[in-house]
């Protein structure tokens, strides 16, 4: 196990993490010191042995595409930190995890095939589906990479027993949990996480525009330029009844990939543009708007935003937004909420 984590991560900052609750400052110190380790040299030691024996045996090693795409990712997300004020830092790539498909499953038993361990401070991607696929790769690591630069906080509460004392999960990005305080019906929510994906899906389409033109992808993007790769868009959309615009890669088989969240990403831009459209007196532009959002999701500080969203609409719109989840079915109904809201 030693020699895992011996790598040379040392121009790797910590970034910061934020401890609230009630315990001591001895407990809270020491917690911060565990989540920090979790990033840097003791990463990876949060999961069980057992998984952690496999991730190392069965792990891939990275290409020198994944590399440099997880790199200009990595650099693209530390430019918008910085535009929201926010303290950037690097995510080691030995952070991120290329696995085989029947490993991903036990590490991750929900959808999608890529996903961010908050906790472990590290992301787990299928490599079946993204190995020897550096468009959606690249496109997915930005995704992910924005969840892993959010805002982190952890709860720690106070317990006669020092070693004992419990962590969980407290603010990750713009998504907010329980507190280990709340009564036992509303232990385990979480708010405005469906909000969160909305962001780094609409944030990961504008990525895209940009990342298509890094060099490593020059074959994929004449590819997508091609008048073939035009025709299979237009065969699909029509076929799974898709919007053209959210089809970002095809190939000649008729696989073809989507941006993330679609109709999350819906009820953000609706959010963003009645913002803008009735405080104009306050705003240049709606990105001017959408940058309120960003930082909320970076520094933590949801007041502004949530305070945008209860005086354009009203307290029920930032209830209903706040509760959606990152199911599409709770983006729908939300969306549908919001639109009745508009035209009233």
């Amino acid at each position: 196990m030693k020699e895992y984590f011996d790598s040379n991560q040392n121009s790797y900052e910590t970034p910061p993490i934020r401890i609230v609750g009630d315990a001591s400052e001895k407990i809270k110190q020491k917690t911060k010191e565990k989540f920090q380790g979790y990033f840097r040299e003791k990463h990876m030691e949060s999961v069980s042995k057992e998984k952690l024996e496999a991730v190392i045996a069965l792990e891939y090693e990275k290409s020198r595409a994944e590399t440099e795409l997880i790199e200009a990712a990595d650099n693209e997300l530390n430019d918008i930190m910085r535009k929201a004020e926010a303290e950037p830092f690097d995510v080691p790539p030995k952070n991120i995890h290329l696995i085989p498909p029947e490993l991903y499953e036990k590490i991750n038993r929900t959808q999608g095939d890529a996903i961010t361990a908050t906790q472990h401070r590290a992301i787990f991607i299928n490599a079946e589906k993204y190995r020897n696929n550096p468009l959606d790769f690249g496109k997915t690591i930005f995704h992910e990479l924005l969840h892993l630069k959010g805002h982190f906080a952890v709860e720690v509460e106070e317990n006669s027993n020092e070693k004992e004392a419990e962590a969980s999960v407290y603010r990750s990005g713009l998504s907010v949990f329980s507190s280990q305080k709340s009564e036992d019906e509303y232990r385990g929510h979480k708010h405005f996480d469906g909000l969160e994906e909305g962001l780094a899906g609409a944030l990961e389409r504008r990525y895209f525009q940009k990342m298509i033109n890094h060099p490593i992808l020059k074959e994929q993007k004449e590819w997508l330029e091609s008048d073939k790769a035009a025709e299979i868009k237009q065969k699909i959309s029509k076929d799974e009844n898709i919007p053209i615009e959210e089809i970002s890669n095809v190939k000649e088989n008729g696989d073809f990939a989507t941006f993330s969240y679609p109709f999350h990403g819906k009820v953000l831009n609706l959010l963003v543009s009645e913002i803008y459209e009735k405080n104009k007196d306050k705003f240049k532009s709606e990105d001017d708007v959408l940058n309120v959002f960003i930082k909320a999701h970076f520094d933590g500080k949801i007041l502004p935003m949530s305070r945008l969203i209860t005086e354009t609409f009203d307290k029920d719109t930032l209830r209903a937004v706040s509760m959606m989840s990152d199911e599409r079915d709770s983006a729908a109904q939300t969306l549908e909420f919001l639109e009745k809201k508009a035209r009233n």
